[in-house]
Parts: structure tokens; C-alpha cells; sequence
């Protein structure tokens, strides 16, 4: 480090960089129902919100959830938080989801597509009810909206009957971007897994709850692996199957990557460590579960080549915990993003902590984890101008 920089010594604490969600909840609003891959994410995204709920959770990089309601859902976004307008989006269209879930399938709601201007020549058509309304019949429904999609495509254009969804469809294929299929049950697991055979490219399998009881097929499938780890802190009541009950198992993500799959974490309720704890207790490496919730998914999930990681050129971006990651009394104390310390605990219920801006600094800490196995005692972090120029 140059002679005279800015230290910032954390004494005893422990640095990692901030952890990626890969499905956040905020901004979904009353867009319960959502309107297909049309819907993306990024469009209700406010830069400008307070991201405190995430900061405590030690979340800097977030895929934003589309709604769950229907089967072909909307398009999900990566976005990077940050105070005083310091957010941004990473990756504006990024994947997009289907649901083989407990809702999606059963007894769709009616779509209404509302033409502007509407006209004589250009009426106001009933709902179309055209989306599965059984579970058994997601499959034929994906089917027919591809069908859809590819003849409206190689028709000439047609004011009346132009279906904004199949165009949207359309364009996620043509560019080649990843679809997220949410399934957590094994019979919906393969149903999942024969939608991908459907759609080829690249394709991630979220939830699988009851992933341990397919766990051969999923590593065959050779799927990007997303498993939600079930922490009991949030209400599931109004997906309980009376007839049979999810077998949710602490072991899917150990059973996933004793087969050779590199598989992300996410959590019920965004406490990803609490998530890779969890994971850890069923099997999997502390090493893994951590890279699980940091570079790992950042490299499937956009922003990879940013966030995930403390090494040179990456964003500084790190969370500041009181004890080792994993310990159960460990606890997020700061949120540094691009170096500058964002979000503090102890001042964050009086409107949050004053963001110091630094050209050049290095944080010492009693523990630095790198995001991809390297752990560092009395480690240091070299940042400049909001980079990572050295950690070590």
C-alpha cells in the first residue's frame, strides 16, 4: 500500500464481499398476477429506495423476482443497491420465468389485452383465458405459446391480432437470453426438466425443495442449480398441499454437489447466511455455501465479472460482519459499496450512515474472505477509486 493512504482498521471483524440474491421480492408491489414476458423487472426498479432491509441481510447485488402468479411469468433484472443514488441496473433483461409451483397451473387468470387507442376498427376484447389450468397442463401450454410466438413471427404484422406477449417471447429467444424454471416438488421438477429439453439454451432449475429425490436427473440435466433453502421463518401456509406435504431436506445442495454441480443459494427470506448455514448443516462445505451466495451466484445470475468477488477490478463492494460468516452470532454491522461505507447498524434507525467518499484507503480486518475460497487473517483490501486493487 502507498505510504500516507487512509486506513480504515475493523479491528477483529470480518469482511466478505456483499452477497448476490438471486431472487429479491422488492419492488413487485400489487403486480400479483403479472402479465407474462412483457413484465421486466427493472422497470419498477427506484434507485433512489431505501435498501436497508437488504443491507442488514448483507445483500449489494439482487435479481429482482418477477411475479410468481402465472405460468410464463415476466423477465427478471440484476441490480446493484446502493445509497444516495449509487444504485444501477447490472443487467436489464435477464431470464425468464416459468412456474411448475403450487399456484401457477391452477386455474390461470383470464389475460385481457387492452389495445390503445381502442377504436371502431380496433375493439376491446373479452379476456383470453389461455394459460394451463391444470398442473398437467403447463407442458401443452408452453408448447402452444411457442407455437404462437414462432407464427406470429413469420406472419406479416396484423394490428388487430398482434400479441405484444408472443413478440416479447419472441425477442427473449432470439437473443438467446436464459429462461428460470421455479419448481420444487420432484413431479414438477420433471416436468421442469422436460420444459428445458423444450426450450434449450441456457436454463436454471429454482426451489427444489425436493431436490434430493432427483438428484441423478438433475446432475444429468447439467442445469444451473438455484436451491431455497427452507429457513422456517416464513409463512407457507398458503401453499400447504394437504395431500402430500413438500419432503424438503437440508442435504439437496450436498446430495447436488456430490454429483459435480456447482449449485447457488437462495433463502426464504433473504438471509442468505442463514441460507448457507443451513446448507452447511446438511452436508455441504463451508467453503462452497459461502462461494454459493457470492461468486457463484453472481456468475450465473449477470454481474459476474463485478460483484461476488474482492479482487483487482472488481467493484468494492463487502459486507463487514462481527464474527465469522457462519457463526450464529454473526451479524452484518456495515455495507460498503463502490468503497464507501453505505449502511451502518448501529446509526441505521436514525436514517442511516453518512457515505464517506475516498479516492484511495485500505480496510484491515481480522478476517478477509475473497469470495472464492481464499480466507486471509489480519487481512487488508487496497481500494481505489472504488476498485479493488489488491486483497491479500
Amino acid at each position: 500500500a502507498p505510504e500516507g493512504i487512509d486506513v480504515v482498521d475493523l479491528g477483529g471483524a470480518s469482511i466478505m464481499p456483499g452477497l448476490v440474491s438471486v431472487k429479491s421480492d422488492l419492488f413487485i408491489g400489487t403486480d400479483s398476477e403479472g402479465i407474462g414476458p412483457v413484465y421486466v423487472s427493472a422497470d419498477k426498479f427506484n434507485p433512489y429506495a431505501d435498501f436497508g432491509r437488504a443491507f442488514a441481510n448483507g445483500v449489494t447485488v439482487a435479481r429482482l423476482h418477477p411475479p410468481s402468479r402465472r405460468f410464463i411469468s415476466g423477465i427478471g433484472s440484476v441490480v446493484r443497491f446502493g445509497a444516495e443514488g449509487n444504485s444501477e441496473v447490472l443487467v436489464d433483461r435477464l431470464d425468464l420465468l416459468l412456474n411448475f409451483n403450487d399456484t401457477a397451473g391452477r386455474g390461470e387468470a383470464p389475460y385481457a389485452e387492452i389495445r390503445t387507442p381502442t377504436s371502431l376498427d380496433v375493439p376491446f376484447t373479452p379476456a383470453d383465458r389461455d394459460g394451463p389450468q391444470t398442473r398437467l397442463g403447463r407442458l401443452a401450454a408452453l408448447e402452444r405459446a411457442l407455437a404462437k410466438a414462432e407464427a406470429q413471427e413469420k406472419a406479416p404484422f396484423d394490428r388487430l391480432t398482434f400479441d405484444r406477449r408472443a413478440a416479447a417471447l419472441t425477442d427473449h429467444r432470439r437473443a438467446q437470453r436464459p429462461f428460470l424454471l421455479d419448481a420444487r416438488r420432484d413431479t414438477d421438477i420433471q416436468q421442469a426438466l422436460a420444459a428445458a429439453k423444450i426450450l434449450g439454451g441456457t436454463i436454471g432449475i429454482y426451489g427444489l425443495d425436493e431436490g434430493h429425490l432427483m438428484a441423478d436427473r438433475l446432475a444429468a440435466s447439467k442445469l444451473h442449480c438455484i436451491v431455497e433453502v427452507a429457513n422456517d421463518l416464513l409463512d407457507t401456509s398458503g401453499s400447504y398441499d394437504p395431500v402430500r406435504p413438500l419432503r424438503r431436506d437440508l442435504s439437496v445442495a450436498a446430495e447436488l454437489e456430490r454429483r459435480g454441480l456447482q449449485v447457488v443459494l437462495a433463502g426464504q427470506t433473504d438471509d442468505l447466511l442463514l441460507a448457507a448455514a443451513l446448507a452447511v448443516k446438511g452436508g455441504m462445505s463451508e467453503s462452497s455455501a459461502l462461494r454459493a451466495i457470492t461468486a457463484r451466484a453472481a456468475g450465473i445470475r449477470g454481474g459476474g465479472d463485478r460483484a461476488g468477488r474482492l479482487a483487482p477490478g472488481r467493484s468494492a463492494d463487502f459486507i463487514v460482519l462481527n464474527d465469522e460468516p457462519l457463526a450464529t452470532s454473526s451479524h452484518v454491522q456495515q455495507v460498503w459499496v463502490a468503497g464507501r461505507p453505505d449502511w451502518k447498524r448501529s446509526v441505521h434507525a436514525s436514517g442511516g450512515a453518512k457515505a464517506d467518499k475516498f479516492e484511495a484507503m485500505v480496510v484491515k480486518a481480522g478476517l478477509v474472505y475473497d469470495g472464492v475460497g481464499g480466507v486471509f487473517e489480519n487481512g487488508e483490501v487496497l481500494i481505489e477509486n472504488g476498485k479493488v486493487v489488491a486483497c491479500g
